[in-house]
């Protein structure tokens, strides 16, 4: 059954900024090499394609741009990232603690009013435990108490705080003592917890950590109610029932295309009209999706009806994929699509 697609906006990945945490939850996965492109140029380029976007696009085709990595830039930068997002029609982002570089509290709290001065609103923590289990995930002793000053000098200077918590296997027994840590910091809080994320951590890693069904279960209600996205989270054996329930025409998926700003690229980039930068991101990712079968059909020769390993719909998808194209020894750009 082949897969249809349709594309709703414009994902631009730039990978700019240095990172000092190694993390064994990380989501860069082949994005983790660093760019060395001046900032200035990928602002030229975001601000080409907006006004693409603006001449040739609905107002609902959305243009954004990731950075991925930690936010260790200076105001300069800070402020141009800030004008940008408005530019796009973006919300104000959010300040990611992970991987900052260390800090004492009299250079953090001016660093974090800086971010506060030019929009940034929200500081976002992701700890995975206490003090011993967080920094062995993140490689990096010292995180959890640096990320724990920084949550309550943000606090103190009108910051929300989002908090994600991660659940696996290693991390349950710390959860209870790591809210109790975290509430003591005033402030506004929004918390949530998320499984370990699927397909960027070690495999042995992630097949020792990712929790089942009965673990799920057995988390205590003021966890369970406030796992992200509990209503597309189930085991792999639920994910293969749902599966061949799906029809057998699949309506189209909406995906965002996703452009990588990186240096063997980016001179192309410039010199390229941003119709023909589009339409070869679209082609391109057009035949990947349409190369990997739908999700009834992956289901049908990949699902495993023997696993309770909890997996969200679009990580289960990913799963299969890559099943089947190490099966069929294909070779594809992963980094162009959300499936593969």
């Amino acid at each position: 059954m082949k897969r249809s697609v349709t594309f709703i906006g414009l994902c631009v990945n730039h990978v700019g900024f240095p990172c000092h945490n190694h993390c064994g939850f990380c989501v860069l996965g082949h994005r983790r090499k660093k760019n060395s492109i001046p900032f200035s140029r990928v602002v030229a380029l975001m601000d080409r394609l907006r006004d693409w976007r603006n001449r040739n696009r609905p107002k609902d085709f959305r243009l954004f741009i990731n950075y991925f990595r930690a936010m260790n830039h200076d105001r300069e930068t800070t402020v141009a990232m800030s004008q940008l997002d408005r530019r796009l029609r973006e919300s104000p982002r959010e300040l990611m603690m992970g991987g900052i570089e260390f800090k004492t509290d009299d250079e953090l709290k001016p660093w974090l009013q800086e971010r506060r001065d030019v929009g940034m609103k929200v500081i976002r923590l992701s700890l995975a435990g206490t003090q011993p289990s967080h920094d062995k995930w993140v490689g990096r002793p010292g995180d959890f108490d640096f990320n724990l000053r920084a949550a309550r000098l943000a606090s103190e200077i009108g910051f929300e705080r989002h908090e994600w918590l991660l659940v696996s296997r290693s991390t349950i027994p710390h959860l209870e003592a790591l809210v109790a840590r975290l509430n003591e910091i005033p402030g506004r809080v929004y918390r949530g917890f998320r499984l370990l994320t699927w397909g960027n951590a070690p495999k042995k890693l992630e097949e020792r950590e990712r929790i089942t069904r009965e673990m799920f279960e057995a988390l205590p209600e003021w966890v369970r109610k406030d796992v992200q996205h509990t209503a597309i989270l189930k085991s792999e054996r639920e994910w293969t029932e749902e599966a061949r329930k799906l029809p057998d025409e699949e309506p189209p998926e909406p995906f965002y295309l996703i452009l990588n700003v990186e240096d063997a690229s980016m001179e192309w980039l410039e010199a390229t009209s941003c119709d023909a930068i589009v339409s070869d991101v679209e082609e391109r990712s057009r035949r990947i999706y349409e190369t990997v079968p739908t999700m009834k059909a992956l289901g049908a020769m990949y699902g495993n009806r023997e696993n309770e390993c909890m997996y969200w719909r679009s990580e289960m998808q990913h799963v299969w994929a890559r099943r089947f194209l190490e099966e069929g020894g294909l070779e594809v750009e992963k980094h162009l699509t959300w499936v593969a």
